[in-house]
């Protein structure tokens, strides 16, 4: 028996709200799957009809993940047991027409607008409101993916004989200690006084703000507010792919600004 250890991976991790639990985790000695890679329809069916060597650890491309994405819940809604974790094979040398882990309508929980009316975001697939059994790993490293493929070619042909034959597996861990909901993580903290050990920490960020005059004496004025996200929702720790689409809008509010500014400056010294 041969080991081979993948460093530094970029897992998916768990996340809460007021009421939920999403994201991804695994037992404390991790998961343990067959790896096969997804590269068409036929592979998909073989797995979910005839597969006999399980659970399996699948790889396949970001894109595939998405196509796959309605034939993987419903398998996991019948029968957890066959897929023990989730290889995304993404290549740093290619970038997949449309990858959005958000809802289809971002925030329409929590917005001030009651549902949402227009689903403004069409790729969205939702990744990131699903509490996976399993957990997801986001694998970039050249040399890891094709030491991937090559576990998967000792494992073909993709038949009944797997389980006479000596397969490669490959071991998935990064479990979370955080469970339930927000109000439950952060109160299994609190109530180790004596320990820094913590499940859960709060996620924040910092706003930046400027106003073009004094609001505080001026507060009976209209009020345009003009804003723009400088960040990008992940499911995975350290990595947010979607980091760089907050330029545009940040360009058009940096542009705007300027814009109202000359046109205060020039109402000002024409008068």
């Amino acid at each position: 028996m041969m080991y081979q250890s993948f460093e530094n991976p970029i897992t998916c991790f768990r996340r809460f709200n007021g009421t939920h639990q999403f994201g991804c985790s695994t037992p404390r000695s991790g998961n343990f799957g067959v790896v096969i890679i997804l590269k068409s329809k036929s592979d998909l069916d073989w797995l979910l009809s005839k597969a006999v060597a399980g659970p399996y650890m699948v790889a396949l491309r970001p894109d595939m993940f998405n196509r796959f994405l309605f034939n993987i819940m419903t398998v996991l809604e019948n029968n957890s047991n066959i897929i023990s974790g989730i290889l995304l094979l993404v290549d740093p040398n290619v970038q997949p027409e449309s990858f959005s882990p958000d809802d289809t309508c971002p925030n329409r929980y929590s917005s001030g607008a009651s549902g949402c009316m227009n689903n403004w975001n069409p790729y969205g697939n939702g990744f990131l409101l699903k509490d996976w059994p399993f957990p997801i790993f986001y694998v970039h490293n050249v040399d890891t993916i094709k030491s991937i493929e090559d576990c998967n070619r000792i494992n073909l042909p993709q038949d009944e004989t797997q389980l006479s034959r000596a397969l490669c597996s490959i071991r998935m861990k990064s479990h979370m200690f955080g469970a339930v909901n927000s109000q439950t993580c952060i109160g299994r903290s609190e109530l180790i006084n004596f320990n820094q050990f913590r499940y859960c920490d709060p996620l924040g960020d910092q706003n930046i703000f400027l106003s073009f005059g004094d609001v505080l004496t001026q507060s009976h004025k209209n009020t345009i507010v003009l804003a723009a996200r400088l960040d990008a929702a992940s499911l995975f720790e350290s990595k947010a792919p979607g980091a760089m689409t907050a330029i545009s809008g940040l360009v058009t509010l940096l542009t705007t600004a300027h814009i109202l500014y000359n046109m205060l400056y020039q109402k000002v010294y024409s008068k």
